[in-house]
C-alpha cells in the first residue's frame, strides 16, 4: 500500500492512493462531537446561553474521578461539554468503542463516551530525518514513498531498516547498492541529500508460486535509524519478543500515512490474491501469498503505510510487516517469518544525539630523572625468626542479602479458544531485568524479559500457550547479577 505516482507497471492501488490522502485529510478519527448548527439549536436556550451554564459540578466531578478513570486501558482522557440537551456532561475520551466497565453518570453528572483514538504530537512523518524513527517515509528512488518499519541487526551487530521489497526493492527491479531515500521520493527526497542507506537484501515476488513476505533490508549506519517511534508519540520502542498474531488481538502500527492506529486481527492463515502492478486502472501482474494476517478495519492503514511494523497493543511485541490492504483490510506478513528470512532481530536501540568528542588531553611533561643516589653499604643478614604457628583461619562471612526485591506479583488468567493466557503485573525494586515464565510439568511454555532502571519499576506480561499450565513465575535481577524468584499457582 505504497504512494505511487502514475507510471507503467505500478501497484492497482495508485490512484485509490490519491483518493485516500485526500479523504484522510478532511475526516476525523474519533466520534463526530454535537457542533453543528442544527445540533446546537436543538439545545435549551439560544446559542449564547450554553457559554452561560454553570459548569463548576461538572469540573469538579471530572477532576476528582480522572485519575481514577484515566487508569483503565483504553482511556485516555476526560473532558467537560454539554451534552445533546445541553446539560454539562463528563466526557471521556476513548481509544475506541469497546472500553468496558464505564459509568453513565458521576456524582450525578451524565457522562458522554467519545471515541478520539490516541493523541499524539504533530510529528511530519514524511520530513527527513535523522535518526530517522519508525513510522517515517522511506523508498527507492523509483518509487513514490512507503514506510519505515524497523530497526532490525544481524549477529554480527550490522544495523539495517525493515521495508517492504515493493517499498525499497520497486518490486524485483532493484539493484543490491542501490541508494535508499529518507524521506522517500514522493515526500521531497533526493539521492543528492537524503539517502540513508543501500539496498542489502530483499525477498523477490513469485509471480508463478506462492509468497510468504514482502519484504527488504536497507544496510544503514547505526546513528541513521531509531529503533523507536518518535519520543511521546504512538507506541515507543518494540519488544524484542515477537508474537504469533491470533484471532481477536488488539494490534497498533505507526505509518507514514495515517500515524498510529489499532486495529484487531479479523483472520489468520489467509490466502490472497495482491496486485503487484497496474496498467491504467486494470491490474497487470498480481501475486498469490500464503499463510498471511488479515487486520480490521478499513481505517487501520492507506497507501503510504506499506513496511510499517505491526505490534500488540500489550507489551508491545512484533506481530506483522504491514504490505497490501483494501477497502476492509490491512494485510501483514508474519514478522518470523520475515525476519528468519534475512537473519536478524528486531533492534529497539535509539541512538543518542551525539556529542562532540573530547579534545585529547595533552601528555604531561616527562619529569627529570632523579640523580642515582649512591649504593648503600649491605647490612649483615639477620638471623632467622623461628616461624610463627599458623592462625587458625577466620570463618567466612555470610554474604549481604541482595537489594532487589518483588513487591508486587499478581496474576490473571483466562481461557480462549485453544490459549491458556496468564497477565502478570509487577513492581519491583532494585531491578535490572525482570522474567516471567508460564510454566506446565517442569518446562517453560512461555516467557517474556523486561529490562528496567530507577529504584522501583513496574510493568505488565501477558503470557500464554496451548499446552497445560501449572505456574507462573518471576525472576528478578540486580545489576550483580543477584536474582528474586516468586510463583503463583496458574
Amino acid at each position: 500500500m505504497e504512494v505511487r505516482s502514475p507510471r507503467v507497471r505500478r501497484p492497482l492501488l495508485a490512484l485509490p492512493v490519491l483518493a485516500l490522502l485526500a479523504l484522510s485529510a478532511c475526516t476525523d478519527f474519533g466520534e463526530e462531537l454535537p457542533t453543528s448548527a442544527d445540533v446546537a439549536e436543538s439545545r435549551a436556550g439560544s446559542p449564547s446561553d450554553l457559554f452561560q451554564q454553570d459548569l463548576g459540578p461538572a469540573i469538579r466531578a471530572a477532576n476528582r474521578h480522572t485519575a481514577r478513570l484515566m487508569a483503565q486501558s483504553g482511556v485516555v482522557g476526560t473532558a467537560v461539554g454539554l451534552n445533546d440537551e445541553g446539560e454539562p456532561a463528563v466526557r471521556i475520551f476513548l481509544m475506541n468503542g469497546r472500553i468496558p466497565n464505564l459509568p453513565d453518570r458521576l456524582d450525578g453528572i451524565p457522562v458522554q463516551r467519545v471515541v478520539t483514538g490516541q493523541f499524539e504530537l504533530r510529528a511530519d512523518r514524511t520530513a527527513r530525518a535523522r535518526p530517522a524513527p519508525i513510522g517515517f517515509s522511506i523508498g527507492h528512488p523509483d518509487i513514490t514513498a512507503g514506510t519505515l518499519g524497523a530497526r532490525v541487526v544481524d549477529s554480527s551487530g550490522n544495523v539495517f531498516a525493515l521495508s517492504n521489497n515493493h517499498v525499497v526493492a520497486n518490486n524485483n527491479n532493484a539493484e543490491l547498492g542501490d541508494p535508499i531515500l529518507q524521506p522517500g521520493p514522493f515526500d521531497g527526497g533526493t539521492i543528492s541529500n537524503d539517502a540513508i542507506g543501500t539496498l542489502a537484501d530483499f525477498e523477490p515476488f513469485d509471480f508463478s508460486g506462492a509468497n510468504l513476505i514482502d519484504a527488504a533490508i536497507v544496510a544503514v549506519a547505526p546513528n541513521a535509524i531509531s529503533g523507536s517511534t518518535p519520543e511521546g508519540v504512538a507506541y515507543g520502542a518494540p519488544s524484542t519478543q515477537t508474537q504469533e498474531a491470533s484471532l481477536g488481538m488488539g494490534v497498533q502500527k505507526y505509518g507514514r500515512t495515517t500515524g498510529f492506529t489499532q486495529g484487531t486481527v479479523e483472520e489468520v492463515n489467509v490466502t490472497v490474491s495482491v496486485c503487484i502492478e497496474v496498467q491504467g486502472f486494470r491490474c497487470s501482474r498480481a501475486a498469490t501469498f500464503v499463510e498471511q494476517i488479515s487486520i480490521s478495519d478499513g481505517n487501520f492503514s492507506a497507501g503510504g503505510d506499506s513496511g510499517s511494523l505491526i505490534v500488540s497493543q500489550n507489551g508491545n511485541r512484533p506481530v506483522g510487516l504491514l504490505f497490501a490492504g483494501s477497502s476492509t483490510r490491512t494485510l501483514a506478513n508474519r514478522i518470523d517469518a520475515v525476519l528468519e528470512r534475512f537473519g536478524v532481530a528486531i533492534d529497539p536501540t535509539v541512538p543518542g544525539e551525539g556529542e562532540p568528542e573530547p579534545e585529547p588531553e595533552p601528555e604531561p611533561e616527562p619529569e627529570p630523572e632523579p640523580e642515582p643516589e649512591p649504593e648503600p653499604e649491605p647490612e649483615p643478614e639477620p638471623e632467622p625468626e623461628p616461624e610463627p604457628e599458623p592462625e587458625p583461619e577466620p570463618e567466612p562471612e555470610p554474604e549481604p542479602e541482595p537489594d532487589v526485591s518483588i513487591d508486587q506479583f499478581d496474576v490473571s488468567t483466562r481461557t480462549t479458544g485453544p490459549w491458556r493466557r496468564a497477565v502478570v503485573n509487577w513492581t519491583v525494586s532494585g531491578a535490572v531485568s525482570v522474567r516471567t515464565e508460564l510454566v506446565g510439568g517442569g518446562s517453560v511454555l512461555d516467557s517474556q524479559t523486561t529490562s528496567v532502571s530507577g529504584a522501583t519499576a513496574s510493568g505488565e506480561h501477558e503470557l500464554r500457550t496451548r499446552s497445560n499450565a501449572d505456574t507462573v513465575r518471576i525472576i528478578v535481577t540486580d545489576a550483580d547479577g543477584n536474582t528474586v524468584t516468586q510463583e503463583r499457582a496458574y
